[in-house]
């Protein structure tokens, strides 16, 4: 019995759940077909391949798989893909507010104003699948809003008619007749898509044009000459390409147009080329935006009218040397490791290297560098060698003399006997591992310029001040810094002797809590004030600041010497200033002393020197420091008698 009432309640639930089923679907099924009913376009816009507009005009668009839409009608031109898919999303959500039918209401198409219908809507939906057969157009007839706002719509099974909002007609009025459809740019590939582009003169008959292809960021002149281009002029020439306004189409087109330009530019897996005719006549100077001219889309036929900015046409007539980088050495200046100027006025080769040449390249901006002689070795000046090689990255040509040199041709231009010969080197694993720039002076003294080694043998022309500079003497690189203190460092002693033995000029060692305001309240009011401004100072000792500063006027010498030119004649030093130091902690190891050689003054020049021992150099004494000594030594020493000697350079010109 048990059994029997099981299986009875089990067929209950058997036979429940399939009329549970059974009556889902066909709610399911009546549902989508009411949806069906209230939104007529919704299945039809899925995938839709062919749009027809019959109304004022004829309009058709069309678009292939994966590809924008296309105008074929009324003119052959891209869509605007927004607009396109504005009003196809307006289609698919389109609702009828009621579903009539004239069958059994009685009334004719006439009465809904769809027998002369005000447009007439052809849409084609592709194949589910390439073997499937093309599904026939569906054509829907759409009267003018009528009264009350109603808007009626004749279904593509011709029987159905639905009463729509009439708002929907005026908003879709542009598109419908076909004033919103044409695509706002003459190109359709954007920038960011750009990976080549080529510009050819059809006036001039050029047989190869000017070419470019873009890689990993990088613009490259591929034709006629394989070099740089420059990034800047080549991406202003694609902005303005890409924002070149909507065209005035032309019907019919001109009976014959001369065509100037070619421009192409190529995408991932598309291109297109703009043909650009000549200036329209009638219309040549009447925008200030540039030139009207003539021009079409190659395999297109539609022609029109575009304002041609004059500047870019400028850089069209001139794309070689105008996308072309005009810089003559292409590299990473963090990466050099070694430096090597050439001069034929030097009797060797001015050597500068970096002291961390294994460092990698993000420290090379930051690294520390020598000057490399044949007597030895001397600290070069970081932010002059990093000034030089700005120089050279920055050295451009004024024009691209020969690009293809003979060697007579080279001879010519002065590259027999270089005035330069710079060598770069490089951190291990740069490519290339070295670069040699070589310039040369022409009879004229005009300045040219190739890479002998490690790039195309290009002769670039260059501006008069190409050599300015570009010096190749080992002063210019010297280190400015001569002698580095902490900023509390201060002086307990100092000594001012004649170097001919004479008695000092001045000598005083600080008594323990002595102040140097009253060591020299003594003195007389000039020298009072000539050595306040040496050993105190508003901001410190200027004795300290001035040699602790890189402000050094200039180097006389590269290294120390015993005689120095004063007023043309190589003289002795005449004074020997030799300073004690107490450097921060007080204890008796933390004193040091440096020594200073004083020139007698030479007009608005006082030579000084730092011993080899020390600095290792002569300099030129700031203004300060000069005015403070001769307020100090006022009159009290005597020129040494001159020392004949072959005339040397002045401070200036060493």
């Amino acid at each position: 019995m048990r059994t029997k009432i099981t299986l009875v309640l089990l067929l209950l639930n058997v036979a429940l759940f399939s009329w549970i089923v059974h009556t889902r679907h066909r709610w399911q099924l009546e549902t989508e077909a009411a949806d069906r009913a209230r939104r007529p376009f919704r299945e039809l816009t899925v995938n839709l391949q062919a749009i027809e507009i019959n109304g004022t005009d004829k309009v058709r668009l069309e678009r292939a798989s994966g590809k924008p839409w296309n105008i074929l009608s009324p003119v052959d031109w891209p869509a605007n893909p927004a607009a396109v898919d504005a009003f196809i999303a307006e289609l698919q959500n389109l609702e009828s507010k009621a579903v009539l039918d004239p069958a059994i209401t009685g009334q004719t198409f006439a009465d809904y104003d769809l027998e002369k219908p005000a447009y007439t809507l052809v849409l084609t939906s592709a194949p589910a699948s390439p073997h499937d057969p093309a599904p026939s157009p569906a054509t829907f007839r759409l009267s003018n809003v009528g009264k009350g706002g109603k808007l009626y719509l004749l279904a593509a099974d011709g029987k159905h008619v639905h009463v729509l909002d009439g708002g929907w007609l005026q908003r879709q009025q542009s598109f419908l007749n076909g004033k919103a459809l044409t695509s706002k740019s003459i190109f359709t590939i954007r920038p960011a898509e750009v990976v080549g582009l080529s510009v050819q003169s059809l006036a001039t008959n050029e047989a190869r044009p000017v070419h470019l292809s873009q890689s990993d960021g990088r613009w490259l002149l591929t034709s006629p000459v394989a070099t740089r281009a420059a990034k800047a002029a080549t991406q202003a020439m694609l902005g303005g390409l890409t924002r070149l306004d909507t065209p005035g189409f032309i019907k019919p087109p001109p009976a014959k147009v001369l065509s100037e330009f070619l421009i192409t530019i190529e995408g991932d897996k598309r291109s297109e080329t703009l043909v650009l005719g000549q200036a329209v006549p009638d219309l040549k100077a009447r925008d200030p935006r540039g030139t009207p001219r003539y021009a079409k889309i190659e395999g297109r036929d539609t022609h029109f009218i575009i304002v041609f900015p004059n500047a870019l046409f400028d850089t069209l007539t001139a794309a070689q040397e105008k996308l072309r980088d005009p810089h003559v050495l292409d590299f990473d200046a963090t990466t050099v490791t070694g430096i090597t100027l050439v001069a034929p006025s030097q009797p060797e080769p001015l050597m500068l290297q970096r002291l961390d040449s294994a460092a990698s390249a993000k420290d090379g901006a930051t690294a520390d560098w020598q000057i490399t002689r044949v007597g030895g070795t001397l600290p070069a000046d970081r932010e002059r060698v990093v000034s030089l090689l700005t120089r050279l990255a920055a050295l451009s040509a004024t024009r691209f003399e020969n690009d293809s040199p003979s060697r007579e041709a080279a001879d010519r231009l002065g590259f027999t006997r270089p005035e330069r010969e710079i060598t770069l080197t490089f951190a291990p694993g740069a490519v290339p591992a070295k670069l040699t720039l070589e310039i040369g002076l022409d009879e004229k003294h005009a300045a040219f310029a190739r890479v002998a080694a490690g790039g195309p043998p290009f002769i670039y022309a260059l501006g008069d001040d190409a050599l300015d500079a570009l010096s190749v003497s080992p002063l210019t690189y010297r280190d400015r810094l001569v002698r580095t203190l902490p900023d509390n460092a201060q002086i307990t002693a100092l000594t001012i002797t004649p170097t001919s033995n004479g008695p000092p000029l001045y000598s005083h060692t600080l008594a323990e809590k002595e102040t140097w305001e009253q060591a020299i309240s003594a003195e007389t009011a000039a020298r009072r004030e000539a050595l306040k401004n040496l050993l105190i100072g508003k901001d410190g000792p200027a004795l300290l600041r001035r040699v602790r500063a890189r402000q050094v006027d200039g180097f006389a010498y590269a290294t120390f010497v015993e005689r120095v030119p004063v007023n043309g004649t190589l003289r002795p030093w005449a004074y020997r200033l030799i300073a004690t130091i107490a450097l921060p902690g007080g204890t008796a190891g933390t004193a040091s002393t440096f020594t200073l050689y004083l020139a007698d003054p030479a007009g608005a020049t006082q030579l000084a020197g730092s011993p080899a021992t020390e600095a290792n150099t002569v300099f030129a004494l700031e203004p300060t420091l000069k005015d403070a000594f001769d307020a100090l030594l006022n009159g009290e020493h005597s020129a040494p008698p001159p020392v004949a000697a072959p005339a040397s350079p002045s401070v200036k010109s060493l």
